[in-house]
């Protein structure tokens, strides 16, 4: 609010002054100066400024002056152009002010899940390593000190087993490894 009508209130002085020196009614910078405040403060500030600065304008601008009577019907379409222009300024900036509200909320939304997706990812990583250890080490046992009673079917399955846990291992290190990334450019970038 106080953004809004110091905005507005610089607006008007501004007009004012010029007003006086050109002998000209500058309603325009009015306008600016209220579409400025409009689309920043938002809905009821911009609604509060714009209704001020029509009561000000009547009242310095138009004939009669010193008045809030209107009498020309020009000056009455500028009234009301004005006043179509803040409503619509602090209407559009009031979607915005939401849009960009949405937005945080729902990067705030994401940026949890993501936190949480890497925790998963994690910790399912180091709690699947242990069993592929165990499998592994399970078979090289049997290759090592019990080939000479396995046939050579099994034998030939053993090979594969130990490729594979360990092709598993490779994958479940860089998914740690990718986590790991994650959170340290995460702390690098709010640094």
């Amino acid at each position: 609010y106080a953004f809004s009508l110091g905005v507005t209130l610089i607006g008007f002085l501004v007009t004012l002054v010029l007003s006086r020196i050109t002998e000209r009614s500058l309603f325009q910078v009015a306008v600016a100066a209220v579409a400025v405040s409009a689309w920043h403060g938002g809905l009821w500030p911009g609604l509060l400024s714009a209704g001020l600065s029509a009561l000000g304008m009547s009242f310095f601008f138009l004939a009669p002056y010193s008045s809030l009577r209107v009498e020309n019907v020009a000056d009455v379409l500028q009234l009301g152009i004005f006043l179509l222009v803040a409503v619509l300024m602090s209407g559009l900036s009031e979607s915005r002010h939401q849009a960009e509200k949405t937005l945080r909320t729902r990067s705030e939304e994401l940026e949890a899940a993501n936190q949480e997706l890497e925790a998963f990812s994690y910790t399912v990583s180091h709690d699947l390593r242990w069993p592929l250890r165990a499998i592994d080490g399970y078979a090289r046992i049997l290759i090592d000190e019990w080939s000479s009673r396995l046939d050579d079917t099994a034998r030939r399955y053993l090979g594969p087993i130990r490729a594979s846990t360990k092709h598993m291992d490779h994958l479940l290190e860089d998914l740690l490894a990718f986590s790991r990334f994650r959170v340290v450019g995460r702390a690098v970038a709010f640094v």
